[in-house]
């Protein structure tokens, strides 16, 4: 009996190791997720690019009625989510739509822009890591009301605000920089 409580338990414990090496194997910081853009580098491309970032929130604003996201390679409409769809239902026109892929390249925002639904918060993203169910995400955000919480760096964000919920850093006016 002793015999195969060893071998049982042994089993178990190399079960474990493995399952906790391909963890950290597939973790978000292994190489094949690059490291998020650093604050000082999001801050510098917002005040040299603050024109272009107001005419995308203009465009944005013109097209939210109905297009909830625009990204490089596909559109998220209010009242409909499939993807692919017909052109006809892509919800902006192609001019349009390479306008945005115009400013997004320009902006280094590879993500595309998006609403979120329950607070109207405006997500220009920049970089996402991590899986489908565990990602995270680091761009400029935009909001008509003050934002929180928030923090001097996103760089390292203190452990208490990690809660899965967005943090911001203020830049200025309703432009914040958020990690989520």
């Amino acid at each position: 009996m002793g015999l195969l409580v060893n071998m049982f338990r042994s089993a178990v414990e190399a079960l474990l190791l493995s399952s906790l090496l391909t963890c950290l194997a597939c973790s978000p910081a292994d190489s094949n997720f690059p490291p998020h853009p650093t604050d000082a580098a999001l801050e510098k491309n917002f005040r040299e690019h603050r024109g272009e970032f107001e005419e995308l929130l203009g465009m944005y604003a013109q097209d939210s009625q109905t297009v909830v996201a625009i990204t490089h390679n596909l559109t998220r409409l209010e009242s409909n989510r499939d993807w692919p769809r017909p052109d006809s239902e892509i919800g902006i026109s192609a001019e349009r739509w390479n306008e945005y892929r115009r400013l997004f390249k320009l902006l280094d925002i590879n993500e595309g822009v998006s609403r979120v639904p329950e607070t109207g918060v405006l997500l220009f993203s920049v970089s996402s890591s991590g899986t489908a169910l565990d990602s995270v995400t680091k761009g400029y955000a935009y909001s008509q009301r003050k934002l929180e919480p928030t923090t001097d760096s996103l760089d390292q964000i203190p452990l208490n605000l990690l809660t899965g919920k967005p943090v911001y850093k203020r830049l200025e006016g309703n432009w914040y920089l958020y990690f989520w």
